[in-house]
Formats: structure tokens, sequence, C-alpha cells
């Protein structure tokens, strides 16, 4: 089928289409199912299954059979969002320091305070951390560039302007390519796509471009919810109902249908596989579970289960996990780990 994208040569863009099969009991091991109590930020998961989060109070959490449990050694200063890369989490704190965390109990290894580091998630590269930055355009308004900086501190160095959301994979660094200006509450125009970008020492070098006409800026609705991890791209199908999952070491494309009415959550990407739910344009869960798709299999599957609006499902190899919300008001957790 036709998508509304192109490779950098030109060449159109086209998907297989899917429609999901279950996801057999068999095919998994439960790992963890369980209340972590009323506030849950969900950032991610471990390799075991153990989910990792944000409590109300900044502290960073782990998600277990018994319940949520201390993941840091000591205090920081609260922490905004996270991420986790392998066994290693990487948090950023309400004053903009950069810290990481090797492992349930370690000691937060303060990273400094890289210049702009307020939005999005950051993208880390062996030795070095990559994140998006607003900069000003002049007449009143913004643009998006994309910086780098090594973990162990350092000059700040601008690697592409007019790009935002780095993101790490095994064809290189990819960007997000956007418009030149825009103000600060004009979403349309922050979130224009011209296309996404590999990032080389060479330079910039197309891989897709966008021939879409328009995005709006509520969920689902256009490939600014792109995601990239490992050999796996995503991109909601902008003006339909689906997922569009690219393998990016083949290039075969796949667009999985999900139920009218519906679009994709933000997705999470790890190697081979991409997951997500599905929510109404509000953003609210609409779906019967978590939709799970292998790149180098070409199989997508579902896992029936429940779904929650709080958080959208993450990825890490062969762990996957999702929260929902109880009807006592506590927020279960869930995880399997694929055989």
């Amino acid at each position: 089928m036709k998508t509304q994208w192109t490779w950098g040569n030109g060449t159109a863009l086209k998907a297989k289409e899917l429609t999901p099969t279950a996801l057999s009991a068999s095919s998994y091991y439960l790992r963890v199912d369980h209340n972590q109590g009323h506030v849950v930020q969900l950032v991610g998961t471990l390799p075991n299954g153990h989910g990792v989060g944000i409590d109300d109070q900044g502290r960073l959490r782990e998600y277990t059979k018994s319940g949520p449990q201390a993941f840091q050694k000591g205090r920081t200063a609260p922490l905004y969002t996270a991420v986790v890369r392998g066994s290693a989490v990487y948090g950023i704190s309400v004053d903009g320091e950069l810290l990481r965390f090797t492992g349930a109990g370690a000691k937060a290894a303060n990273l400094g305070k890289p210049a702009g580091l307020v939005s999005g998630s950051p993208a880390i590269s062996g030795s070095r951390i990559y994140w998006t930055r607003y900069v000003s355009a002049g007449a009143g308004k913004l643009r998006n560039e994309v910086v780098s900086r090594a973990l162990s501190g350092g000059a700040t160095k601008v690697v592409a302007k007019d790009a935002r959301d780095p993101r790490v994979t095994d064809a290189g660094l990819l960007v997000v390519r956007t418009g030149s200006a825009f103000g600060d509450d004009d979403f349309d125009a922050m979130y224009t796509v011209r296309g996404i970008d590999v990032l080389t020492s060479g330079g910039a070098k197309r891989l897709l471009t966008f021939k879409g006409a328009g995005l709006g800026s509520q969920i689902g609705d256009g490939p600014w919810t792109f995601d990239a991890s490992g050999r796996t791209l995503t991109l909601s199908a902008a003006g339909t109902s689906g997922q569009l999952v690219i393998n990016l070491k083949t290039r075969q494309a796949w667009r999985i249908n999900v139920p009218k009415g519906t679009v994709p959550s933000w997705t999470g990407v790890s190697g081979a596989r991409a997951v997500w739910d599905v929510r109404d344009h509000g953003g609210e869960a609409r779906g019967k579970g978590v939709y799970i798709m292998n790149v180098d299999t070409g199989k997508a599957q579902l896992l029936k289960t429940k779904t929650g609006s709080l958080n959208t499902p993450v990825v890490n190899g062969k762990a996957i996990a999702w929260t929902y919300d109880r009807p006592d008001g506590l927020v279960q957790f869930k995880s399997i780990v694929l055989k």
C-alpha cells in the first residue's frame, strides 16, 4: 500500500498491510503483575521485566512483584523525566542535572547540566549525549536544533539545525527534520515534519521525506510521533488508523491495522521490536491490549490485556511492560518477557 513518505532517493515508500494475530500465552513469561501505588510515571523497563518510573516526589522507583522499591541510593534533586538504556537509567532533574544510575540501589553519577536539556528524551550513543533544544529564530519565534556533548562534560556542539528528537539506531543517529521557525504556542508549526535525516561524520543525509499535506498536533495524527532504536523505526501513519513500522536494515515497511476510530499511542522501540496501544483522539486508551511488531520476523501480534491512559507500553529487548488504572485507584504494573 502507498504511504505519505518517499526514501531519500525519491522512491516511494510502500508498506505491507498487516492485521495483528493473537500473542499466545505459551510465547512469554509473566514477570510482574502487581499494584504499585497511586502515582506511577512509567519511563521504561529493565531487561528483567521490572519497571522504572518516577513517583510524585520525583524519586526514581523500581516496579516489582512486591510493589515499588527505591531504585536510587541517596537523595538527588527531584527528577522530571528519565530514559532507560539497557540496564542503565539516565534521569534529568528539575534543575537540569543529568544523572546516571547503573543499577538498582546505585548512587547517582552527576553528569552536569547540559545546556538547554529541558525538553524531550536525550539519546545516548557511546560516550556522547544528544538532545533537542529551542533557540531564538528572531522576530519572537523559535526553532529546533539537535546538540551533543560528551557525557563526561565539555563543550556543547550543534549537530543539526532545524531538527529535533535524536534517536540512536543501527543505521546511525536519526533526527526529524522540521520547519525553520515557529511561535511558542503554534503547535502545528512546531511539529511540522519535512523528513527523517541520518547524521554522519560527513553531515546530514536524507533517509525519508514526508509528502503529506499538513499535520495536527494531537496524538497519533502524524509522524511527529516518530521513534526509533536498533533496526526499528515507527511513524504513525498520518491520515490513516494504522502504525507504520520500518526495518532500517532491510527497508521493509508495514502498516499495522488498529481498530476504526483509534490511533496508535507513542511507541516503545528496542532492537527489532516496537510496542504500543491504541487511543481515541483525546489520548484515552480504547484498545484491548498491547501491540507488538517484530521487524525481523515481519509479524504483528496483539497481547490481549488491560491498558491505561497514564502510561504507554515500553520495551527493552524481550521485556515488555505497561500499566492500567484499577477500580480502587491504584495503578497496576504488568510485564512479560518473551521466550
